[in-house]
């Protein structure tokens, strides 16, 4: 993605964000694209999904979340993030309701 393009993304309300690379990119391109996105998305969980040759480890990137290697590990992530925020829904949603009173 350009770097034009990539300011004229809407990321407002985004809680996951996965980057996927055919190759491995550098760690200063992988640490740009990462800063870039946790900036516009504030508190979007962030995942680079690897799908070339086996990656190299790793260093550690601030603001990333998980790497992956596969499709199926990313989904995993995905759903298991949804799941969270459905159970945080229905306690939100739980809270809010009032108590009912029990009148004697």
């Amino acid at each position: 993605m350009s770097v034009a393009k990539f300011f004229s993304l809407d990321l407002t309300e985004t809680e996951f964000v996965c980057i996927c690379y055919a190759d491995r990119p550098s760690n200063a391109k992988l640490h740009y694209a990462v800063r870039r996105l946790t900036k516009k998305t504030k508190s979007a969980y962030v995942m680079a999904l690897f799908l070339g040759p086996a990656a190299e480890e790793l260093e550690k990137v601030p603001g990333l979340s998980a790497t992956t290697k596969t499709f199926a590990t990313a989904l995993d992530a995905v759903e298991q993030k949804a799941r969270e925020k459905s159970a945080a829904s229905e306690v939100a949603a739980d809270e809010a309701r009032p108590a009912a009173s029990v009148a004697g």
